[in-house]
């Protein structure tokens, strides 16, 4: 006779393996359903669709990339993975480009020199990456850095392989199609997290700082105020007090509520010392002084 922890003991198995049979078939279903949405982005006949592009990278918020090796300018190997534990900022681009990419690029560059300024350089990477696998070799993305005059720290300009480059667009929910003039694509900047998962879509050849900065910032917050002892809490205190002027486009530093709150907490007890002190000088009751 088979005891009853054996027969539980069976179907939990005989379920786990009903799991894993199964997970092929989901991750089969899924990729033919994305595999459909992405023939209705591009059609010969009616072009590019952004709306539909647009929904296949926000289908993409929440998804792990995967650690694939890419190459940087000088051909070296670069882990994916390697950037894990700091927020990374991933934009696609083509180096073949006459317009859209090179402007990108540019506003990216004014973008992440605002947030190294505020949130400091290291806190945080970024990559450029070229989606054009047939000309985007280590030379290519070396030349199209130094065309558009990229020298900050902690931004590397990276290649792969076609397969490489299909997977990742994929993890990214990005998409290119061949065109007449170079590639139809969304101009789209991911923000990835620290444990490698993509956090946020930023679009456009101009998008005002703060839909990227001020989430990039609480990401910053979240890694330093981890910090253990006085490091994790000057880290929030900065980080805090660190704010968007739009005026200047420009972080700066306010320190306005703790000084309001420091001020508050002064004369709270500057006026309760007052208060005692009266307190103390003031002549008992007459009658309490009689029995006395």
């Amino acid at each position: 006779m088979t005891s009853a922890p054996s027969r539980a003991q069976d179907h939990a198995a005989n379920a786990q393996s009903g799991k894993e049979r199964a997970a092929p078939a989901q991750k089969h279903v899924a990729a033919r359903t994305e595999d459909q949405a992405r023939r209705q982005v591009y059609n010969p006949a009616r072009g590019f669709d952004e709306t539909a592009a647009m929904k296949i990278s926000q289908g993409a918020i929440g998804r792990a990339l995967g650690d694939y090796v890419l190459r940087d300018r000088a051909g070296r190997d670069v882990r994916l993975a390697d950037y894990r534990g700091k927020p990374l900022i991933v934009s696609m681009v083509y180096t073949s480009c006459a317009h859209v990419c090179p402007v990108t690029t540019q506003h990216l560059k004014k973008v992440i020199g605002v947030a190294q300024e505020a949130l400091e350089a290291d806190s945080f990477n970024v990559i450029t990456i070229g989606f054009d696998t047939a000309r985007d070799n280590p030379p290519a993305m070396a030349h199209f850095a130094r065309a558009q005059g990229v020298d900050l720290p902690g931004w590397e300009f990276l290649s792969a392989d076609a397969a490489t480059i299909e997977r990742l667009s994929r993890d990214l929910g990005f998409l290119h199609f061949p065109s007449p003039k170079g590639f139809d694509h969304l101009t789209q900047a991911s923000l990835v997290d620290p444990q490698g998962k993509v956090y946020l879509q930023v679009y456009g050849e101009d998008f005002k700082l703060p839909l990227l900065t001020e989430p990039l910032k609480g990401l910053v917050n979240g890694v330093q105020s981890s910090y253990p002892g006085l490091e994790g809490l000057s880290n929030r205190i900065r980080l805090f007090c660190t704010v968007y002027d739009p005026r200047n486009e420009r972080y700066m530093k306010d320190y306005s509520f703790f000084v309001g709150l420091f001020v508050s907490i002064a004369f709270i007890i500057l006026m309760t010392t007052i208060i005692i002190r009266e307190a103390r000088r003031s002549p008992p009751p007459r009658g309490r002084a009689g029995r006395q």
